[in-house]
């Protein structure tokens, strides 16, 4: 198994205590790349709020490329970062110019949701491979119960190509 859309986790968790149903429970807030905060009993390790596996497409022309059903998705807090970019995302205050050439761009482009499959046409990653948090990580201040987490939207263009050099297994370079 490998990570298909570079979903890594960029930093370490905040450690935070919450309220919920009335008690205080120690947790830590893992935010993520894909712009997700998952919320985990700091006791246990078990979810505060349930995490849906919801279905992706599976189905990718790549050789030998096999790919997970599912991907986790948090229920109760929404993505701190958008999940896609489409046509009605680009900025109004951009020139018409600008605003055109964006527009013609996204034509060459997948896009629109963030389980694109890769593949030899080009998709656009949104958030991007560094997208969602940032390295430097979430700061949590116990007194208002605010995680604030240093997020980035920045797209990015996925294209799979041919690997022209023969390849072995114990390769020394």
């Amino acid at each position: 198994s490998h990570d298909v859309w570079d979903r890594d986790l960029p930093t370490a968790p905040a450690l935070v205590t919450i309220q919920k149903d009335g008690k205080y429970i120690d947790a830590i807030a893992q935010p993520t790349k894909s712009g997700f905060i998952y919320l985990l009993d700091r006791t246990n390790g078990q979810p505060i709020y349930p995490i849906n596996e919801i279905k992706v497409p599976t189905q990718t022309a790549l050789v030998g490329e096999k790919l997970s059903p599912t991907q986790p998705w948090p229920t109760v807090m929404k993505p701190f970062a958008r999940q896609s970019f489409t046509e009605k995302d680009i900025n109004p205050y951009l020139s018409l110019t600008s605003q055109n050439k964006i527009r013609a761009q996204l034509k060459e482009f997948r896009y629109g949701n963030p389980y694109i499959l890769p593949g030899k046409k080009p998709s656009l990653i949104f958030p991007g491979f560094d997208g969602g948090a940032e390295w430097g990580g979430p700061a949590f201040d116990p007194v208002t119960g605010i995680l604030y987490v240093n997020a980035n939207e920045m797209a990015w263009i996925m294209e799979m190509q041919e690997d022209r050099k023969s390849t072995r297994l114990n390769s020394s370079h």
